[in-house]
């Protein structure tokens, strides 16, 4: 028998999703929940490194989900090589297309140079964690490979079959984002 996932039709974030992540960086930073919308970015709400550690660690365990470690940028760094991607701090045009695929809405500078610092705090757009969150859900089992049996959390980044015991390890989010660059890689380089 196979893994089954969680399936995601669109590319908007699910309610119960929405919520229960502006609960989550509610929480955080001590602001109401409503303000913390899709159109937000979590460094306006005044989140500082220590918060994103709690809001992860905090989105992991409610959605039962790995986030990646890594930005996409470190990630494509490897695949890439250096000064492929970013030279100086600043983006190159492989590394504006990249990013503009992988994160929709990806907006370049309108000064004409887009910084690294300046990609990393589109990150931290509430749309972008609430794409990050549903596509780690997608990929999520939801069934046992072996027999079928409903998944339960089980802690750390684990899940435990209810009918067999059999214990399924989460898609890690930084595995997530090494397949993905790999194989945008691939098709980027059969193009040129």
């Amino acid at each position: 028998m196979t893994e089954t996932s969680r399936e995601s039709g669109s590319t908007a974030a699910e309610p119960e999703l929405v919520r229960q992540f502006a609960e989550i960086v509610a929480k955080s930073v001590d602001v109401d929940p409503s303000v913390v919308t899709a159109e937000t970015n979590l460094f306006d709400l005044g989140v500082e490194s220590i918060e994103i550690l709690e809001i992860s660690l905090d989105v992991e365990e409610a959605f039962n989900i790995a986030l990646p470690e890594q930005d996409i940028l470190q990630t494509a760094e490897s695949v890439f090589g250096e000064d492929v991607l970013e030279q100086g701090g600043v983006l190159t045009e492989a590394g504006l297309r990249m990013l503009s695929e992988r994160i929709p809405g990806f907006a370049p500078s309108s000064e004409g140079k887009t910084t690294v610092a300046d990609a990393r705090r589109q990150f931290a757009g509430v749309e972008v964690w609430h794409r990050m969150i549903g596509g780690l859900m997608a990929l999520t089992p939801t069934a046992c490979r072996t027999c079928g049996g409903a998944l339960v959390a089980s802690p750390p980044a684990q899940l435990k079959c209810e009918a067999c015991g059999l214990e399924h390890d989460l898609p890690a989010g930084d595995d997530v984002n090494l397949a993905w660059v790999r194989e945008y890689y691939e098709r980027v380089q059969g193009a040129s």
